[in-house]
This record gives structure tokens, C-alpha cells and sequence, in this order.
């Protein structure tokens, strides 16, 4: 068959995307013949780059944070999951239209699901009652639509962007009318606490870093327990007393 060209839509970071290598192992176990590029671009280039999209032609595309949001806002037509997510991750065009799906809804349902099988909860077969949200992003939103179908019955969603986190509150809140649903500033709860201790290896990789990157200070005492080579002015003093 021809050519297909399918693509990944991210910020700067999918330079280091297994995306290409997976998805041309699959389409050469499906005997389809793909060329995968990688479009990185912050906010700003998205709807351009979304245009242009035509010109490659592509088939279809994956979209990563931080484009989920403008994905879903500049798609011709919506699958339901994603219309109740307000967040897209997958595109594809037929005839000029561009269409757009959610699979994180999905994706997280079976990732729960084989998580607490293998790992043998002993309340797998339990409702669900309380679930936190770290962070507030296009993923945040699928996790909540995918949480509407648990029957559960509170979700925190703790972010940096409290507006952010307060729009997903307001959007759940008309989807689901049986669920509590609350969102919380990272910032105040820090600023509830008098120490703040970083202690997670994967220096790059959580919320958590965020907090400790942040200036001023928003805890009385930051206390890097993991000597990371990159450190705010706010751990500066922690690194020192350590060595």
C-alpha cells in the first residue's frame, strides 16, 4: 500500500520519544508502510503547525502535553470520551476534517485495572472512594472522566494552576453531579507546612520538583534529602549543610 505519515505533536521534549520506533514496529507487524515524524513546537506553533498538517499529508497524529487542550479545541468532529475529557491525545483527517479521540480515558482505566489484578488488592472488587490528582494538565482531565465511570466518590486535584485545576472542578462537576470534586493550590498547602522535604531520585520526572524549583521559598525550611545536581536558591542552603 502507499505511504502513510503519521506524526507526534509535543513541546521540544518528544525529541527523546520512542513514539517513531513503536509505532513503526506496529505498522510493520500490520504490514502498513509509515513514516512517523516528530513536531515539536510550543503553544504558540501548534494551530500553525495543525494547518500545515495537510502539506505532509498526514493520516494521523498523537498529541502529548502541552497541546491536548488547543487539540481539542481545533478539531471538526469529537468522539464522546472526547468531548466529556475536553481533551484530545489522538487526531485523524478524512476528506479535509479532523477528527479527534481520547484514548488516555481508556488507557487509564485498563492501566488501574491491571495494576490492582497483578498486584492482588484485596479490594480490587471495591468501589474506589477517594483519588488524588497530581497536577492539572490535559491528562488530569481524562483521569477524571475515566473516574466518573468508578462511582467514586471524591477527587482532589492538587495542582500549581489553581485556575487551571478549578476549570477541570467546573467541567466534572456538570459531567458527574454524583461526585465530589475539589481542587487545591500546591502552593497553599505547602505554605500550611513548615517543612518541605524532597526526597524522590527522579529529580526531573514529578510535581513534587516543581515545588522545590519554586522562588521565592514556599515552605520555611526546603530540605533536599537527594543531593540533585540542579537546586533552587531555596534548597541552596540544605546542599551546603549536607556536604
Amino acid at each position: 500500500g502507499h505511504m502513510q505519515h503519521l506524526a507526534l505533536y509535543g513541546s521540544h521534549h518528544i525529541q527523546h520519544s520512542l513514539s517513531p520506533y513503536l509505532h513503526q514496529i506496529a505498522a510493520e507487524i500490520a504490514g502498513i508502510h509509515v513514516k512517523y515524524h516528530l513536531l515539536a513546537g510550543d503553544i504558540t506553533d501548534f494551530p500553525r503547525q495543525l494547518s500545515n498538517a495537510s502539506k505532509i499529508p498526514l493520516t494521523g497524529a498523537n498529541v502529548t502535553n502541552p497541546h491536548k487542550i488547543i487539540a481539542y479545541q481545533s478539531c471538526d468532529h469529537l468522539t464522546e470520551i472526547a468531548q466529556q475529557s475536553q481533551a484530545v491525545n489522538t487526531l485523524w483527517w478524512n476528506q479535509g476534517q479532523m477528527y479527534g479521540d481520547n484514548t488516555d480515558v481508556h488507557g487509564f482505566l485498563y492501566g488501574l485495572h491491571h495494576f490492582r489484578s497483578r498486584y492482588k488488592d484485596k479490594n480490587k472488587d471495591k468501589d474506589i472512594e477517594r483519588v488524588l490528582i497530581l497536577g492539572s494538565g490535559g491528562v488530569a482531565q481524562a483521569v477524571c472522566t475515566a473516574l466518573s465511570s468508578l462511582k467514586v466518590k471524591e477527587i482532589h486535584i492538587l495542582a500549581i494552576s489553581l485556575q487551571k485545576a478549578q476549570k477541570i472542578v467546573q467541567q466534572q462537576s456538570k459531567n458527574d453531579q454524583d461526585v465530589k470534586i475539589t481542587s487545591h493550590s500546591v502552593t497553599n498547602v505547602i505554605q500550611s507546612h513548615s517543612v518541605l522535604t524532597h526526597s524522590n531520585p527522579m529529580y526531573h520526572s514529578s510535581l513534587f520538583d516543581l515545588i522545590v524549583l519554586a522562588t521565592p521559598p514556599l515552605a520555611k525550611i526546603d530540605y533536599d534529602q537527594i543531593l540533585t545536581p540542579l537546586c533552587a536558591p531555596s534548597v541552596g542552603e540544605s546542599h551546603e549543610s549536607s556536604n
